[in-house]
């Protein structure tokens, strides 16, 4: 008997400390509800806690959808009219975390009144040299916005209004369709615009459509021969008689000239046929092909040489190709002309 009695001991005192375990995690869901709803009630817990020796459950629900003022519902349509919804967390790590695992959207943000409103909008109090209004991070894209207002995405910082970086690049900017800065539309100074061959421009001056100058790089490369009269070098075989006869490289873009570039750096040379020496009269004007000609000489003969050379930075013309001419007055001979690209923009 007495055996018995210590072993209904045991079972009330595993019991009692059961119940005094349930009724703390019940006390403990108690506060966070009261913390997470209020007036307008953001978050309703929906769960049961055990209670009781026997097993007896308590368990709250909610409506199946929230109107205003009524407690926020998870997977349901929630209204809040015209009022305000406000949640305040003193964490240190974060006052609300969304997690989707089904592999869409974690939030969607919308603005149902099309260029009214602003679907979301981020303002820090107090800031620092070290917060940010919106922190994004992605495997793929950090951030993607797709909008039909004037502006996606407005930004304006204590120290910086965007800090962007990348594994592949901190920032991509998508090629328009077409070659060129914008042809239409009201822009404004200070517009970035990278056009189908990926060159960057930026906007000098507002207007319709604004005035754009190009952000180009030269990319210095090996020379490379392009015109060699003397061997039909680039579809030209002299030698090249005086004249204004415009004559026509083949497409020079290819090996190390890309097909994107939209100019190239290089050397012209104007040699004597045969070995004979300039007379000094004669200009060569190279240029882009399809353009009109130059009245500026990228040459002017010597006198008693057997050839000469320019250097000379020109936009490739129709085709990628440059054309040149040989002209000028008095007894202007026959020559050779040699082209050598250093160099191509980009």
């Amino acid at each position: 008997m007495a055996g018995s009695n210590v072993d209904i001991e045991e079972r009330l005192q595993a019991m009692q400390s059961k119940l005094e375990a349930q009724e703390k995690e019940l006390n403990e869901l108690k506060a966070i509800e009261e913390r997470r709803t209020g007036r307008r009630g953001l978050f309703k817990l929906a769960g049961a806690a055990a209670l009781g020796a026997a097993g007896s459950a308590v368990a709250v629900t909610g409506p199946a959808a929230a109107a205003p003022f009524d407690n926020f519902v998870l997977a349901e349509s929630n209204d809040a009219g015209s009022d305000e919804t406000w949640m305040t967390s003193s964490s240190s790590v974060s006052s609300l975390e969304i997690d989707n695992t089904g592999g869409g959207y974690a939030l969607t943000v919308s603005d149902a009144e099309v260029g009214t409103g602003t679907p979301l909008y981020v303002n820090i109090a107090n800031p620092s040299n070290s917060s940010y209004g919106i922190l994004m991070t992605g495997y793929g894209s950090g951030i993607s916005v797709g909008t039909v207002g004037a502006v996606g995405i407005y930004a304006q910082g204590f120290n910086y209004g965007a800090s962007l970086s990348g594994g592949l690049a901190p920032l991509y900017l998508s090629p328009a369709g077409s070659a060129g800065s914008p042809s239409g539309g009201t822009h404004q100074l200070g517009e970035i615009y990278v056009d189908s061959h990926g060159v960057v421009y930026r906007c000098t001056a507002a207007g319709s459509p604004g005035s754009w100058v190009p952000l180009q790089a030269t990319v210095p490369i090996d020379p490379q021969r392009v015109v060699d009269t003397r061997h039909g070098t680039g579809g030209v075989t002299g030698p090249i008689g005086p004249g204004a006869i415009a004559h026509t490289t083949s497409n020079l873009t290819g090996g190390l000239i890309p097909a994107n570039a939209v100019g190239v750096t290089g050397n012209a040379t104007v040699a004597g046929n045969n070995g004979e020496l300039l007379n000094g009269y004669g200009v060569l004007i190279l240029y882009p092909a399809g353009g009109a000609i130059p009245t500026s000489a990228t040459i002017t003969a010597g006198s008693g040489c057997f050839a000469i050379s320019n250097s000379f930075v020109s936009n490739l013309g129709t085709g990628e190709a440059l054309s040149f001419v040989w002209s000028g007055g008095g007894p202007v001979q026959q020559v050779q002309v040699i082209v050598d690209i250093t160099g191509y923009i980009l």
